[in-house]
């Protein structure tokens, strides 16, 4: 999906766009997402359990443009670099600023579509 007025590809952070508002106000399972394998995740579940926490990797992933990483590709690196964290009972914290901000710069450098376009937005 492009955005219209900037031809920018535009995200969410679940698979099927036209499902998000039954996601997020109508309570349905993101596990029954039939297009939860693009995101990049292992499974329906690992999906379900972290698609709604990660709308700073959708972000970063429509900054980054049309070849940016699988959305979960990118939380794998963020998850390197401590910018998620996981509570003794599996609470899913994040995402940290700082590391978040050392994985982008290492990663993906000040060159297009790198740091310097995350400045831009």
């Amino acid at each position: 999906m492009t955005c219209a007025l900037c031809s920018v590809p535009v995200h969410t952070q679940f698979a099927t766009p036209e499902l998000v508002g039954a996601i997020v106000e109508g309570g349905l399972d993101p596990a029954e997402d039939p297009g939860w394998a693009v995101s990049g995740a292992g499974s329906p579940a690992e999906y379900a359990r972290w698609a709604g926490h990660l709308c700073g990797m959708t972000c970063l992933r429509m900054a980054l443009g049309g070849d940016a990483p699988s959305l979960f590709a990118l939380r794998d690196g963020a998850l390197k670099y401590g910018a998620y964290t996981e509570d003794v009972d599996g609470t899913i914290r994040g995402l940290v600023y700082a590391p978040f901000a050392e994985y982008v710069s290492e990663v993906y450098g000040s060159g297009p579509g790198g740091v310097a376009g995350l400045r831009a937005l």
